[in-house]
């Protein structure tokens, strides 16, 4: 808070609503926009909780101060639902497509690709049943999972204790997007696991580089 006050900066952007960021950002800058992504809060009931006592009362607030840019159709009606009245045209997220594109010169390899964060309400058990589903299918086939998280130790024993430990590959490790344009590029096929999230960089920076998606968002 005290290095927005000293910054006085004429605007400061924030990512979401729902955060305590947001929050010291609103009382610290003259002028604050939100380049908001949710459609939905989480169900957990000490976060419903919170949720009901921010709605109430800090949120009301929030409403006279912030400017909110919603990333798609349905984040935007979801605030304008709640009673939020500043609310500007829809800016989508992003893709470089001069990074993320066809490579004619790539092999491409028989495996599957998932790029998530490895944590929770990510798919990630619905993944391990997919696969096993998918070996009886196609024996032999391979799962190539790019990501890190808090979840990586427990997915990792869970792939091992299903006896998974060849059809699945995992990376944990940041990559440059240059080397991730080359994997999506070699996979024949990506997977959006998650039922929580809207529609995810992966989704994009896959269909950016010719190679298609299965998806099991709502």
């Amino acid at each position: 808070y005290r290095e927005l006050k000293k910054g006085r900066f004429d605007c400061i952007q924030a990512a979401e609503l729902y955060q305590p960021s947001t929050l010291i950002a609103a009382l610290a800058c003259r002028s604050l926009f939100v380049w908001k992504e949710l459609d939905q809060f989480f169900s957990r009931p000490v976060t419903r909780w919170l949720q009901k006592f921010f709605h109430r009362t800090i949120e009301k607030w929030l409403r006279t101060k912030v400017l909110v840019i919603p990333r798609s159709g349905s984040s935007g009606r979801f605030l304008k639902e709640r009673g939020w009245n500043k609310i500007e045209s829809v800016i989508p997220s992003p893709v470089d497509t001069e990074v993320f594109k066809p490579l004619p010169s790539t092999r491409e390899e028989e495996y599957l690709l998932v790029v998530s964060r490895i944590g929770p309400r990510r798919g990630l058990e619905f993944l391990l049943e997919t696969m096993k589903q998918a070996a009886k299918i196609k024996p032999g086939i391979k799962l190539r999972l790019v990501g890190r998280g808090p979840w990586l130790s427990k997915f990792g024993e869970a792939v091992r204790a299903q006896g998974l430990t060849s059809s699945i590959e995992i990376i944990d490790d940041f990559l440059p997007h240059p080397e991730m344009n080359r994997i999506y590029n070699r996979c024949f096929m990506s997977l959006i696991v998650t039922d929580k999230a809207l529609f995810p960089f992966a989704a994009m920076e896959s269909m950016a580089a010719g190679k298609p998606v299965i998806s099991r968002l709502r």
